[in-house]
């Protein structure tokens, strides 16, 4: 981790999740984070183009005020950042960004809750213990940092209109846009970690596109279920390639699975009945 993020992370305060198992917190703070913004947006779904416009909005930030942001970060009385580098962005713009990279850290965690990213990770071909620690840490931070942000009543100013909006005569929220200004330090700590916790994921979901895949070729029936489990009441198009890559891979286990199933169903049975009628004619 850069110094910055270390120092986001450090005054962000996250939330733990129960679990004795990583497997078990993952699935914890998943549910968590969605309770929290099922409250919001019942069917979780967002846009798309919105969610990356704000990401890119948010790294250029960033990259142009580390210095300071580092600074007002590693000072434990500074309570609100400096006004020069305050980030204003619209409410509608934050809200598909918060939603994306959380259905980028929900959709990867079918290969946790499987076991296969602990087998991975114990044999050291396709993926090496400490990537697995990292894993896990930023798909935690992303539920974490939701949680936070509904606790401080940050979420709240995103999806709830200001006072005095229901009387203007306007549409109200999601069309609705009111303007958003990133004022408390603590706040810009949350942003922070849910940036680069992005960056991660996007590469990350790639290799759990191909466990998923692997699990396909190998027959790992409890990998497959898990893999799909996973996507279960989330939108199918993500913010990154590595999600989409994912979600392609997810597709294969459907097809082939929904191909087993009518075997197993329909083919299987008439192959059988079949047989047993050669059978019958022979002995006649």
């Amino acid at each position: 981790m850069s110094d910055l993020s270390l120092l986001a992370l450090q005054r962000a305060g996250l939330p733990r999740f129960a679990g004795a198992t990583m497997p078990d917190q993952l699935v914890a703070g998943r549910d968590a984070a969605r309770a929290v913004l099922q409250k919001y947006v019942p069917k979780l779904d967002f846009d798309v183009a919105g969610a990356k416009a704000t990401l890119q909005q948010i790294a250029v930030w960033e990259e142009r005020n580390s210095t300071l942001l580092g600074a007002a970060l590693a000072d434990p009385s500074a309570s609100s950042l400096p006004e020069q580098i305050r980030l204003a962005f619209g409410a509608d713009k934050a809200r598909q960004f918060v939603l994306g990279v959380y259905t980028e850290a929900a959709k990867g965690i079918g290969p946790w809750t499987s076991g296969a990213v602990a087998r991975e990770a114990a044999t050291g071909q396709l993926i090496a213990p400490r990537w697995a620690e990292e894993d896990a840490e930023s798909r935690l931070q992303v539920f974490g940092s939701i949680v936070k942000m509904d606790q401080d009543g940050y979420l709240q100013q995103l999806w709830v209109p200001p006072t005095g909006t229901q009387g203007l005569g306007l549409p109200v929220a999601p069309i609705l846009v009111w303007a958003v200004v990133v004022t408390l330090v603590a706040v810009a700590g949350l942003i922070l970690l849910y940036l680069y916790n992005a960056r991660r994921l996007d590469q990350n979901n790639k290799v759990m596109a191909q466990i998923c895949e692997n699990a396909q070729k190998q027959g790992d029936q409890a990998t497959i279920a898990e893999c799909l489990k996973a996507t279960v009441g989330l939108q199918q198009q993500g913010m990154f390639q590595g999600l989409d890559d994912l979600m392609k891979a997810l597709g294969k286990l459907i097809f082939w699975g929904g191909l087993a199933y009518v075997g197993i169903k329909f083919a299987l049975p008439a192959l059988l009945e079949h047989q047993a009628t050669r059978r019958g004619r022979a002995h006649a």
